[in-house]
């Protein structure tokens, strides 16, 4: 059984399920499993959201933000704090979801590797796109 509990944004996920590498007990004697801050999450795609147009008329441009989401972090501004990034099945989804023509992640998941933008390569307009909304390419080390 999960439950959640929100704190300042953050979700913290607790199990009742034993789990013997983790030693962490909340309050309640449940043992808190993971630690996730949705907020930059919610942030990110709620920016991200205002490109459905474009992503809807232009499957070019919606190719290019699916590429540019995997293996790609996206930091707001300058804040090191507030960085975003998604697996390769969760950028394809959010693409095919603001879409909205029937796909689901299959049709966008390795599109780059199909022949499309390879992923984690970010185009100039799609570059030019995501840092109008604030948000700067920020790639894993």
């Amino acid at each position: 059984m999960w439950n959640k509990k929100e704190n300042s944004g953050k979700r913290i996920f607790l199990s009742e399920v034993p789990n013997e590498s983790n030693n962490l007990r909340n309050r309640e004697g449940l043992k808190m499993t993971t630690v996730v801050d949705f907020s930059t999450a919610w942030e990110f795609e709620d920016d991200f959201i205002t490109l459905t147009n474009q992503i809807r008329e232009d499957k070019e441009f919606a190719q290019e933000c699916y590429a540019a989401l995997c293996n790609m972090r996206w930091r707001s501004g300058e804040d090191l704090e507030k960085v975003y990034s998604c697996s390769w099945r969760y950028a394809g989804g959010l693409i095919a979801s603001l879409r909205g023509k029937g796909e689901d992640y299959l049709h966008w998941y390795c599109s780059g590797i199909c022949g499309g933008v390879p992923e984690g390569e970010v185009t100039p307009r799609v570059r030019e796109a995501f840092n109008t909304l604030g948000w700067f390419e920020y790639p894993w080390e």
